[in-house]
């Protein structure tokens, strides 16, 4: 429990900052809809589509002729066919929830590590 406190008092800023993150985005983990905007709605949404009726059809999808003007999805980054994340959300979750924390997921990560990059660089808790 020591140990836990010591944790929670040395890095107040990073939980702090995770807090807000969830906060703001409490519509996807409450799963009240699927992000919107932009790429997401007209390229991943669809493309993470895609991915988990391949992969329930028990095939590797490679490309998907009819999003958009083609889309490699074994190669795209972020509905990337064999992403142990995008495999994990998609294996265990229905499409617009795993699309969801998969958002979250990176949000999070982005934070975390963008945390632990400024604290090796000497920059305060707080300004990290």
């Amino acid at each position: 429990m020591k140990k836990i406190s010591r944790i929670l008092a040395l890095h107040w800023p990073l939980l702090l900052a995770a807090a807000v993150f969830l906060f703001v985005n409490a519509p996807l983990w409450r799963m009240s809809g699927i992000a919107a905007g932009g790429d997401g709605v007209l390229l991943f949404y669809p493309a993470m589509n895609a991915v988990k009726q391949a992969l329930a059809n028990g095939r590797l999808p490679f490309w998907k002729i009819n999003l958009q003007a083609g889309f490699p999805l074994l190669a795209d980054g972020q509905p990337s066919t064999l992403y142990p994340a995008n495999l994990l959300l998609l294996a265990l979750l229905s499409v617009p929830a795993a699309y969801n924390l998969a958002i979250l997921l990176h949000g999070l990560l982005a934070l975390i590590f963008t945390y632990a990059w400024m604290r090796l660089l000497k920059i305060s808790r707080p300004a990290s």
